[in-house]
């Protein structure tokens, strides 16, 4: 089962290249596969040309397992830090997609979230998604810049870098990516007419929540006031509690694109 795992991630990098959403040896994503081990892509491979002996294994300390797949001796991501501190923040969450998507990394040039009740894929896909600070890339520092916001979002814009995703699993993470780059070129194109955008009314907004709960799509701004889904204010960050933990948002059901339960639980644990 590994193995066709990393035939998705091989097909995942070759729609990200597609798209234009990565450059060079760009992007990197990886899932969890277990409470203790990652399968990530490697450093200096580009996306499009990824095989399935690239991807590298590693702990939640970022340290690189002997390699399974005949070619060894590839490097995790530059950026694993940042998928890691995903996985100890959010247990709920099995994978990540990080890109230079162009359009959200445009939008992001603009100093502003993303805008709420304007579109609906925005409220029945990707939530709120915030305005993350930026800070030299590869660091601990930049991965936990996402930490205010980490407990009620999904979706994140990079300030000066990109944008990241997070599913119950690889395709459900590349989809909210996707749709966060269309969602953001609409939105600038929209910028040349100079009108003012059309909002939902609050019953036309309750309406596509309503929706996305009966289709069980999870969402983890599930339990805030409904006031601070609709408020085109994003609301500050929440405090970081003390011991560096948030409390667990509700646990994925139904992925919302492939109508399939995540699948990554029956793996078996690998070797180190």
């Amino acid at each position: 089962m590994q193995y066709e795992l990393r035939e998705a991630f091989c097909e995942v990098g070759r729609r990200v290249w597609q798209r234009g959403m990565v450059a060079a040896n760009d992007g990197n994503f990886s899932t969890r596969l277990d409470a203790q081990t990652v399968l990530a892509t490697p450093t200096g491979v580009s996306k499009g040309s990824l095989e399935p002996q690239d991807l590298v294994l590693c702990d939640l300390e970022g340290n690189t397992h002997p390699p399974r797949w005949g070619v060894g001796g590839r490097q995790g991501t530059s950026e694993i830090r940042l998928h890691l501190n995903a996985y100890r923040m959010r247990p709920d969450v099995r994978a990540v997609v990080h890109t230079h998507a162009p359009y959200a990394t445009a939008w992001a040039l603009t100093g502003r979230p993303l805008p709420k009740g304007v579109l609906e894929e925005v409220e029945l896909v990707l939530g709120s998604v915030p305005l993350v600070p930026y800070a030299l890339t590869g660091t601990w520092e930049f991965a936990r810049q996402l930490n205010p916001w980490i407990a009620r979002h999904d979706c994140f814009l990079l300030a000066q870098h990109g944008a990241v995703a997070f599913g119950p699993d690889l395709f459900t993470a590349w989809y909210r990516m996707e749709v966060l780059d269309l969602c953001c070129k609409t939105l600038l194109l929209t910028e040349h007419s100079g009108r003012p955008l059309p909002r939902f009314s609050a019953a036309q907004l309750a309406a596509l929540h309503a929706k996305k709960k009966s289709q069980r799509m999870p969402d983890p701004r599930e339990g805030l006031p409904y006031e601070l889904w609709t408020s085109d204010e994003h609301p500050a960050p929440e405090p970081v509690p003390a011991d560096g933990v948030w409390p667990e948002p509700p646990a994925p059901t139904m992925s919302p694109f492939t109508g399939e339960y995540p699948i990554l639980d029956d793996l078996p644990n690998f070797t180190r």
